[in-house]
């Protein structure tokens, strides 16, 4: 069976959301992206983020040379493509150069949304706070963290399923 190595640096930072739908995940550590930078956006013609999956707009990444982004290094079987494929839906996968913690540069596989709508695009506080306790969880550098804190959300307060079954997960997951 063949594998191949995946960078997440939104919801799927978290262990316990990435194996909702791609059991396979096993994490290989963390990596930087460089060359690029970290936004919330709304994939063009996607005109009310309350419709989305997340109530909200979704972390991608675009080309600016004086950024880069930090995310986790996962492995995965090739039987859970198509399903990291539904789960990223909106996006395009492309494949990228991380440089691992070891230094060592990493072709993977992630996700970009390519057309993005105009203006502010604000996430909910529900999936924020996935990427953040994800960010926590995979011990991305403590000023990426306070980074990833700092951009404000749309204060959705509804329900929000996918984050309610990952709740559930971690709750299951305390001892």
């Amino acid at each position: 069976m063949g594998m191949f190595l995946y960078f997440s640096f939104g919801s799927n930072l978290l262990k316990e959301r990435i194996r909702i739908s791609n059991p396979s995940a096993v994490y290989q550590g963390i990596g930087q992206l460089k060359g690029y930078r970290f936004r919330y956006g709304l994939p063009k013609g996607m005109k009310d983020p309350l419709e989305t999956r997340w109530r909200g707009s979704a972390a991608t990444i675009e080309k600016d040379v004086s950024q880069s982004v930090w995310g986790t290094l996962w492995t995965l079987n090739d039987t859970d493509r198509p399903n990291l494929d539904r789960q990223e839906y909106t996006y395009t996968p492309i494949v990228v150069n991380v440089v691992d913690e070891k230094g060592k540069n990493c072709s993977c596989l992630t996700y970009q949304i390519k057309e993005l709508e105009e203006g502010l695009a604000l996430p909910s506080p529900q999936y924020k706070d996935v990427v953040l306790r994800g960010a926590r969880q995979s011990k991305l550098p403590e000023e990426y963290i306070m980074f990833l804190e700092s951009l404000p959300d749309n204060g959705f307060e509804g329900r929000v399923e996918v984050y309610e079954k990952v709740l559930k997960l971690l709750e299951n997951n305390t001892p």
